[in-house]
């Protein structure tokens, strides 16, 4: 690597963490401890982590770590560098519960209801026209519109949802309403439950050590 050139070593970074980023959210359990390292302190166990979540074209994703003393939630989205990491300290865990809240129907409707306003607008104005041209360029649109649905706003809308009714791990803190939210899909919501069991353990462990 050139070392006197401080852009083109940002650059190799920003793709090394990008394709550390790729591999730790395919299950690689290499590159997921090495993802979570940073964020450990001296002396700290990791026990457990994982990969729970991932949403839109400009992709955020998350993952969730277990050590003898703390669990945290980790998003981030490689293309804008945001980094989002919350933790709790295992003896500030008062309660914990598992969300796995289903879609309504109306939001569903609504969801589906996107993909036909282009096409509904797009096809008589073509078949109006009257012209090959026209309609190679509705159906252009009409997919276009439709990538853009299905890969950006329908899941913004689904990850809102989510983050409103509090998908995957909750924990209530001590003394306080407030808590910590360890983020999961809904196809990856056995990984918060494997969580939630580990955690119950460790906390007993931690009571029998503080009688």
């Amino acid at each position: 690597m050139d070392k006197s050139n401080p852009q083109g070593q940002q650059i190799n970074r920003i793709s090394q963490l990008k394709r550390l980023i790729k591999g730790a959210a395919k299950g690689d359990e290499q590159q997921l401890r090495r993802l979570v390292a940073p964020f450990l302190t001296e002396g700290e166990t990791l026990i457990d982590c994982a990969f729970t979540a991932k949403f839109g074209l400009i992709p955020a994703y998350d993952f969730a770590f277990l050590t003898d003393r703390r669990i945290g939630d980790i998003e981030i989205t490689p293309l804008t560098g945001n980094l989002r990491v919350e933790v709790a300290f295992l003896h500030k865990v008062d309660a914990m519960i598992l969300f796995q809240p289903a879609f309504p129907i109306l939001l569903r409707l609504g969801m589906l209801v996107l993909y036909l306003i282009v096409p509904f607008f797009a096809i008589p104005l073509a078949l109006t026209a009257n012209s090959l041209l026209a309609i190679a360029i509705a159906a252009v649109v009409i997919f276009l519109a439709n990538l853009v649905v299905s890969s950006v706003i329908n899941p913004i809308i689904k990850r809102t949802f989510l983050r409103f009714k509090k998908s995957g791990l909750w924990l209530k803190l001590t003394g306080t309403f407030v808590g910590t939210l360890i983020f999961a899909d809904r196809d990856r919501f056995a990984i918060v439950s494997r969580f939630a069991r580990q955690l119950s353990d460790l906390k007993r462990q931690l009571d029998r050590e503080a009688a």
